[in-house]
């Protein structure tokens, strides 16, 4: 009896332990995150409480068409010129152009044969006429390019110091690097072979212009495709002027357009190509990390296209890398700069000109970023658009949505695993990173963290020469699933995940080399790389939650091949949940009330069903009278 008596009270005693327990272990109640960036933009958002990612490129879809019927309301991504004026034309459409950090230009794989040749590579830089791909590709918005640093990079661009430019075409010029290379026309056909032997002697039986009937057993043929990515019209125009200047040289080519996914996975990423047109370009942060990346020997884009290899390059790129000022640095990137001028491992065209398109006859509030534009790498649009007051914003009824054009469908689902820039437009609103980019001067401002301070290391016990990165947290973080978000979270991302990721995400966090977490919101990074760009590049990849990624890496021990399909396995702190995917249509994104900057919403009103038309109705209803007719008759039958 003195048992049972006794129970109730240690129940209760239990009871108020694990209420402790969890007092101690769970967040506070969620609060907004009180921040104006010193420039005055104000970072709280998240107006839509669905967004909806549509795929632009699937088969019998025409944004344009779209956006200029109000089927959809923006396209988040450029586009070409030819359709400005018919989108200018209408005034509830607003285009707007900025110069990017982009640029668009041809890429050759260096290992494989003839463009593993430097001389047919200038030989094609002298045959494009840039100045009409300028004008004809892209309507005379922008200009021509020859470095890989793009002119709206001041502080990092070699194209003042550039006197000789490829700027306009010199057939004259190509023939001669063709001729020393040892490309030319034996048989007398009008067609450049390639003569192995540099010794202007012609081979009866094997003609290796176009591959011919008796290909070369070691050099296949000379006839070289322009790969483009389809619905690319400013792609398709300059392999075509490329093209043009190549026939001109007595040189084969022919230009090829696929899908985009395909071009990169079939083609790109398994060196089977000779020339691609794209984009290449430079983070938002404006650091010109695309030196080592795309063309240090051991850069991760490098290894993954072009497959550029100068070992004086490497040492060059490599001083860039870890210089402790802005001037040294500079001094390094130009020297990087003449290198591939020389060598010509890419084909620059010209810097890409941001065409963002969207309605403002229901929305408003883009924000537009300084060489940057809208959409795109801009993360700021999506959580600061919102009905126009016209229309009863900025909140409205209950739901509203906005739809959005997304280039291409998401090419994997593992944040890990993919650069790719649209699948990035929707991981980019789902995943927070520890700061982000002051939408109009650049600096570094306060998303996961509130604050940061950087410290020079020197070698002693433990500790390597270096730099040291200590984060505090906003202690009222939420995951999208409810849970805390502390520094555990961050070490794992940052120490773990991302050390695993594939292509240039990966390399950012290679310097880590210790995480400390005194306590759920203290942060403290090691990294044994010194140099300006060391911080950008090891702080910057997005947080994931560690009890979301921890149990599939434990079971599957490569988390790469890991495949997200469930919304719990997207799971973020972002400003929106992952709801729905149906691949090759559709991505749906609900508001996460509990981000860290959203604003508070009033109470709302229930949006009004939309009835249907007419015509729909009486259709319906004529359905439901054969249907009533048909089964009457049926059984009236059976009784029979």
């Amino acid at each position: 009896m003195a048992i049972q008596k006794r129970i109730p009270i240690v129940a209760t005693l239990v009871l108020l332990g694990l209420c402790m327990s969890l007092a101690c272990w769970a967040p506070s109640t969620p609060v907004r995150a009180t921040w104006t960036y010193p420039s005055g933009f104000d970072p709280h958002g998240g107006y839509v409480d669905r967004w909806m990612w549509i795929i632009g490129r699937k088969a019998g879809y025409t944004p344009i068409t779209s956006l200029l019927l109000g089927e959809i309301d923006g396209i988040g991504f450029s586009l070409d010129a030819n359709y400005v004026p018919e989108l200018e034309a209408n005034p509830f459409i607003e285009v707007n152009f900025e110069q990017t950090h982009w640029y668009r230009s041809f890429s050759f794989n260096c290992q494989k044969f003839p463009t593993n040749i430097t001389g047919y590579r200038r030989a094609l830089a002298f045959a494009l006429d840039k100045n009409l791909v300028c004008e004809e590709a892209e309507g005379g918005l922008t200009g021509p390019l020859d470095g890989v640093i793009p002119i709206t990079l001041p502080q990092w661009t070699y194209e003042d110091q550039i006197t000789d430019h490829f700027y306009n075409k010199d057939i004259q010029r190509a023939n001669a690097s063709l001729e020393a290379a040892g490309f030319r026309d034996l048989d007398g056909d009008g067609w450049r072979e390639y003569d192995a032997n540099n010794n202007s002697i012609w081979d009866v039986g094997i003609d290796i212009d176009d591959g011919g009937l008796l290909p070369h057993p070691i050099f296949p043929g000379c006839h070289v495709p322009l790969m483009v990515a389809t619905g690319y019209q400013s792609s398709l125009i300059a392999a075509n002027i490329l093209k043009e200047g190549m026939t001109e040289c007595g040189l084969r080519a022919s230009v090829k357009q696929y899908d985009y996914n395909v071009m990169w996975t079939h083609y790109i990423f398994t060196r089977k190509f000779n020339v691609a047109h794209f984009s290449w370009g430079i983070y938002p942060t404006g650091d010109p990390l695309v030196l080592y990346d795309l063309f240090h020997s051991e850069g991760p884009w490098n290894l993954g296209s072009i497959l550029y290899n100068n070992s004086d390059y490497d040492t060059q790129v490599e001083a860039m890398m870890v210089a402790p000022t802005q001037e040294e640095a500079k001094q390094w990137a130009w020297n990087c700069s003449k290198i591939l001028l020389e060598d010509m491992p890419i084909l620059p065209c010209y810097n890409n000109i941001a065409t963002h398109a969207y309605r403002t006859d229901r929305w408003t509030g883009y924000v537009k970023m300084p060489n940057l534009g809208v959409m795109d790498d801009n993360p700021w649009t999506s959580t600061s658009v919102r009905l126009h007051p016209a229309v009863g914003g900025p909140f409205g009824c209950n739901p509203t949505t906005y739809r959005c054009s997304l280039a291409y469908d998401m090419v994997r689902s593992n944040v890990l695993t993919t650069d790719d820039a649209s699948t990035h437009n929707v991981f980019g609103m789902i995943y927070d990173t520890l700061w982000e980019l002051d939408p109009i001067t650049f600096d570094l401002s306060p998303l996961i963290a509130r604050n940061w301070t950087i410290e020079e290391t020197s070698a002693s016990g433990d500790i390597q020469d270096g730099l040291k990165f200590t984060f505090h947290l906003f202690d009222n973080i939420t995951w999208h699933d409810g849970l805390p978000l502390t520094s555990a979270d961050v070490a794992y991302s940052l120490g773990t995940l991302w050390s695993n990721s594939l292509y240039s995400r990966g390399r950012k966090v290679e310097n880590i080399y210790r995480i400390e977490t005194p306590d759920n919101v203290t942060v403290i990074i090691y990294s044994n790389m010194s140099g300006i760009f060391e911080f950008n590049e090891a702080t910057s990849p997005y947080i994931l939650p560690k009890h979301i990624w921890e149990p599939q890496m434990l079971s599957g021990g490569d988390i790469t091949k890991w495949v997200p399909e469930t919304p719990a396995d997207f799971t973020g702190s972002g400003p929106y949940n992952w709801t729905e995917r149906i691949p090759g249509e559709y991505i749906v994104l609900e508001r996460n009330p509990d981000w860290v900057f959203a604003v508070e919403y009033p109470e709302r009103p229930d949006c009004p069903l939309v009835p249907l038309p007419l015509g729909m109705i009486g259709f319906g209803m004529a359905i439901v009278v054969i249907v009533v007719i048909a089964s009457v008759y049926y059984f009236r039958k059976r009784r029979q």
